[in-house]
C-alpha cells in the first residue's frame, strides 16, 4: 500500500489557486477547491456536505452520514470507526466554539486505489490566531503570527475556560497523536498563512495569496491498520 504525499495534495491546490489553467484530478483536491471556491464565491457545494454550526444535531448526524459511508466500504475502517468519530466530532466542535462562523465543510472518501481515508473539515470563519487574539488568550506566545498559533495549537494549548480543557489544543494535539503515530496517517492544517504537516512535523509559511480564511484540517488515514492500534490510548 502506498500512501499519499500530503504535499502533492496540498502542492496541486497551491497550483490551482494560483493558475486556474490548472486542471486537477484527484477528488479531494477539488474538494479543497470546492470548500475554497463557497468561502470565496459563495457557490454551492457538491463534493461536501456543508453543515450548519449553529445546530448540533444536523452535525451529529453529518457525521454518522460520513461514517456509515466509510464503513460500508471496508471492513478494515469499521475497526477504527470510533477513532473517526472522535476525530470528526472534535474538530467540528472546534469549530463551533471557535471558528466565528455559521457555516463547516466536511468531505469524507476511501480511496480504495491507495487504500486509504481522506478527510476534510473546514470553515471559512476566524483563523486560529483569530481565537486565541479573541479569547486574549497566550497573545505573548503568538505576538503576530498565524505560524506560531497553529504551533501552539497541535501542542495543545486551548482557549478554552475550564481547567481540564487546557492541553487539549482543540482536540488537535491527540488526534494528531493517534492519526500519525498510531494509523500511519498523516495530517495537515492550514489556517491564515500558516501550514502544518504532522508526518514531517515542519510549520510552513504560506505565500500570501494562498492564506486559507479560516481553518482547514486534512487527514488521510490508511486502512491497512496496525495490528498494536489501539484507540483508547489516544484519547484523554
Amino acid at each position: 500500500m502506498t500512501k499519499s504525499n500530503i504535499f502533492n495534495i496540498l502542492e496541486d491546490y497551491f497550483l490551482y489557486v494560483g493558475r486556474s489553467d490548472i486542471k486537477t484530478t484527484s477528488s479531494t483536491v477539488n474538494a479543497i477547491i470546492e470548500i475554497h471556491n463557497s468561502i470565496e464565491k459563495s457557490i454551492t457545494v457538491n463534493l461536501v456536505s456543508k453543515i450548519n454550526l449553529n445546530d448540533s444535531n444536523e452535525i451529529n448526524r453529518k457525521i454518522d452520514e460520513n461514517i456509515a459511508s466509510l464503513c460500508s466500504l471496508n471492513d478494515n475502517i469499521k475497526k477504527i470507526k470510533q477513532s473517526i468519530s472522535y476525530f470528526l466530532s472534535e474538530i467540528t466542535d472546534n469549530m463551533q466554539q471557535h471558528a466565528d462562523t455559521d457555516f463547516g465543510y466536511i468531505y469524507t472518501k476511501h480511496n480504495d486505489i491507495d487504500n486509504q481515508i481522506e478527510i476534510i473539515l473546514a470553515d471559512g470563519g476566524m483563523s486560529i490566531y483569530g481565537s486565541y487574539i479573541k479569547a486574549n488568550k497566550f497573545i505573548e506566545n503568538i505576538e503576530n503570527s498565524d505560524i506560531l498559533a497553529v504551533g501552539i495549537a497541535k501542542d495543545g494549548y486551548s482557549t478554552k475556560d475550564r481547567p481540564e480543557a487546557e492541553n487539549r489544543g482543540y482536540g488537535l494535539s491527540s488526534n494528531i497523536k493517534m492519526i500519525n503515530k498510531g494509523l500511519n496517517g498523516d495530517f495537515a492544517i492550514m489556517s491564515g498563512n500558516a501550514l502544518y504537516i504532522s508526518s514531517i512535523d515542519k510549520l510552513i509559511e504560506l505565500p500570501e495569496q494562498l492564506d486559507w480564511k479560516g481553518t482547514l484540517v486534512l487527514a488521510i488515514i490508511p486502512t491497512d491498520i496496525p495490528s498494536t492500534f489501539s484507540f483508547y490510548d489516544y484519547i484523554k
